[in-house]
């Protein structure tokens, strides 16, 4: 057979070489080099704690994010100075009637109706009850210190910046203050500046004008928060879809409520989330453009934070330095902390109640570096303030208006009506109520003669 297929052929083409091609080469597998976080680095913490959810935006951070990033440190309350018991003349409620103590003084009426609406409690929390504490806040602040704050952002949304990744609107709060500019950063006490600049002033109206959030020239140096705010919108974060056909969805329900329980503060005045609207704070400052991370300057920025404890009718007054070294890891989250990354925030409680000495305490608080240098010993009393029409006695009217039941069964069945028209002693009841509030706010003060009053 071997010998036909030699003489015949195999019937087969002849095999041939193929030329090699050239300029082809075998794909070579890329190794990824591992680059390895400096120890410290933010990259670093978020490797160590892999099995846990830590890179979040500010509202959904948790207690382990305060022992990673910083600590609360309580300082004594702020309760002086304080007016003497004996020395007050001013029935000093929440809501004081000028129809019965006309010598109230209009700014003491303000503030204290103010404060009323602030320590409130709200159960449930609603929108219009959110709005009327900002409002009441600003008034405040607006009356106690006109000139020591320039613009202000009603329901203010920060950035933030972590590495090359810009994180818009990364917290809020309900107001932030800005310093005054060159021409108006002295700051007074003077009660004459105090009642010129509280009169425009009322409930729902903004005595600042608004400004972008862009301001190359200052970066906020105080932040109000409502902490029921804050409960309310970490209650009703996670949307919630409903099942087949408009079901409710009580499972999924469920979940949501167990992960907002987890949101919840231990301590309700050592919030994470307080710690994230000072960390954006102070990248604004750090920054001349956040937006595209340029002009980065480290250094310690110094903010504070302002929140109302209603259940104990306080001022929360927080004061945190955000430490330069911290800035820069968030800047290059790669690298190891050149100094001590941690966030110390000191807060202390001031007493509401009584209204006089209130600006004075809230005063010491906040520092002197933000509402200018006072005397903290020297207490405002508004004793020099004019007194307005609406705040003088009605005048008796000689026909009878309807009275109460009670009144008609307490009263005196007296023919002259006149006489008891005329008398200024208010009814009994009324009158226990304003004993009543006269310990509540106090102050030295003299009542103003007659012949001053006409």
């Amino acid at each position: 057979m071997k010998f036909l297929n030699k003489i015949f052929g195999s019937g087969s083409a002849p095999k041939t070489r193929m030329p090699k091609a050239t300029g082809v080469t075998k794909r070579r597998k890329l190794r990824r080099t591992i680059t390895r976080p400096a120890v410290g680095s933010l990259y670093d913490i978020l490797h160590d704690h892999a099995g846990v959810a830590l890179f979040h935006r500010p509202l959904h951070w948790t207690d382990l994010h305060t022992q990673l990033l910083g600590h609360f440190v309580e300082l004594p309350p702020h309760d002086t100075p304080m007016p003497t018991p004996t020395s007050s003349e001013w029935p000093l409620s929440a809501s004081p009637s000028p129809q019965y103590d006309p010598w109230i003084p209009p700014t003491v009426i303000s503030i204290s109706q103010n404060l009323a609406v602030l320590t409130s409690p709200s159960h449930p929390i609603s929108l219009s009850d959110t709005t009327a504490k900002d409002a009441a806040m600003l008034n405040m602040m607006s009356t106690f210190y006109p000139a020591s704050f320039g613009d202000t952002i009603e329901y203010a949304e920060l950035d933030m910046l972590f590495g090359p990744c810009f994180y818009p609107c990364a917290v809020s709060c309900q107001l932030l203050w800005y310093p005054a500019r060159a021409t108006t950063n002295t700051a007074s006490f003077n009660s004459a500046t105090t009642w010129a600049a509280s009169q425009p002033a009322s409930p729902g109206v903004t005595p600042f004008n608004s400004m972008v959030m862009d301001m190359p020239y200052s970066s906020p140096i105080l932040a109000y928060v409502s902490r029921s705010h804050l409960e309310y919108v970490r209650k009703n974060c996670f949307r919630i879809l409903k099942g087949p056909k408009g079901v409710f969805n009580s499972a999924v329900v469920q979940l949501h409520a167990r992960r907002a329980k987890i949101l919840q503060p231990k301590n309700v005045d050592e919030d994470a989330y307080f710690l994230g609207i000072m960390m954006a704070m102070a990248q604004q400052s750090a920054y001349v453009n956040l937006r595209n991370a340029s002009g980065f300057t480290p250094k310690d920025v110094k903010v504070r934070l302002l929140t109302v404890a209603e259940e104990d009718e306080a001022f929360i007054v927080y004061t945190g330095t955000v430490p330069g070294a911290l800035l820069s890891m968030l800047h290059k989250p790669s690298a190891a902390p050149t100094g001590n990354p941690e966030i110390k925030v000191e807060y202390t409680r001031v007493p509401v109640w009584p209204v006089l000495g209130l600006k004075e305490r809230l005063g010491k608080a906040l520092g002197s570096d933000v509402v200018g240098d006072f005397d903290d010993a020297l207490m405002d009393t508004y004793e020099n303030e004019p007194l307005g029409s609406f705040y003088e006695p009605a005048p008796c009217s000689r026909k009878r208006g309807r009275e109460a039941l009670s009144e008609v069964f307490n009263g005196s069945f007296c023919e002259d009506s006149d006489t008891s028209c005329a008398s200024p002693t208010p009814p009994p009841a009324k009158k226990q109520c304003v004993e009543e509030a006269v310990a509540r706010i106090g102050g030295e003060s003299r009542r103003r003669s007659l012949a001053l009053k006409m």
